[in-house]
């Protein structure tokens, strides 16, 4: 029986939907628990802390790596493609460039007119081009192979993990070498 059976009610989109929704809701849930916790109103000088500018952006990340996921099932499950038989980006880039500018949003909210997370770390140059160009390939992968689920569970994760590295920071659990 399992878990089709629980969440099946005939119609084929209705479980779809469920079983989509069971999976990444964990996900959402995880990123919105990270409200619960107070943390210092600045960034701190290391720059490898959590904070609340970069609390806010991780959510805009997850929430963008969420739709484009939901997309991408969507374009599985129902064949959502082109007559001839490609997936559009126009949608995925809309989605891009909405979270980016949602991002934008929040950085002036916290009084910065652009959000420098990786330019302000105290890490060495080639690990600030490193993560520069993985978040440029990251956000290029996300509108080229937008109808891969894979490609976005991907940029899911690395957001979910460095936040969750910040914190361990936070807590005194991960040390830096000076």
């Amino acid at each position: 029986m399992g878990f089709d059976a629980l969440t099946s009610s005939g119609d084929e989109d209705t479980t779809e939907a469920t079983t989509f929704i069971m999976l990444f809701l964990p996900h959402l849930l995880l990123q919105l628990s990270g409200f619960a916790f107070s943390l210092p109103n600045k960034r701190h000088p290391d720059g490898n802390r959590i904070w609340p500018q970069y609390r806010w952006e991780a959510l805009v990340f997850c929430t963008r790596c969420l739709s484009l996921s939901f997309i991408a099932w969507r374009r599985k499950t129902n064949n959502w493609k082109l007559e001839d038989g490609s997936c559009s980006v126009v949608t995925a880039a809309f989605c891009v460039v909405f979270t980016m500018i949602l991002a934008d949003q929040v950085a002036k909210s916290y009084g910065t007119k652009k959000s420098r997370t990786i330019r302000d770390l105290k890490a060495p140059q080639w690990s600030q081009y490193l993560m520069s160009s993985a978040q440029f390939h990251a956000t290029v992968h996300c509108i080229l192979i937008s109808d891969t689920l894979s490609v976005q569970i991907a940029a899911l994760t690395v957001v979910q993990l460095s936040a969750f590295g910040m914190t361990m920071r936070r807590k005194g659990f991960i040390s830096q070498k000076e």
